[in-house]
């Protein structure tokens, strides 16, 4: 297999969307999240987010590994600190 199966999931504080792909070594956290088609699948987004693996924040340039599960969480839940 050369493909790195990578878990995007979209939280926002009522939905939440999980999307399962097989990527190309060499991908980015925000290739996975663009490659998930998030915006297609729940029409809108939240214009303010972090991107985050397995829950740590992370920048869109770092590199998926294989099982990696990318967040994609609105900061609108933590508008309040």
């Amino acid at each position: 297999m050369n493909g790195l199966t990578v878990r995007v999931v979209l939280a926002e504080p009522h939905r939440q969307t999980e999307v399962v792909l097989t990527l190309p070594p060499g991908t980015t956290v925000g290739g996975a999240v663009e490659a998930a088609n998030l915006a297609e699948r729940h029409g809108t987004m939240p214009a303010e987010f972090s991107l985050g693996v397995w829950g740590r924040e992370v920048q869109p340039e770092t590199l998926v590994c294989d099982g990696d599960r990318v967040d994609r969480k609105s900061t609108r839940l933590n508008s309040s600190h």
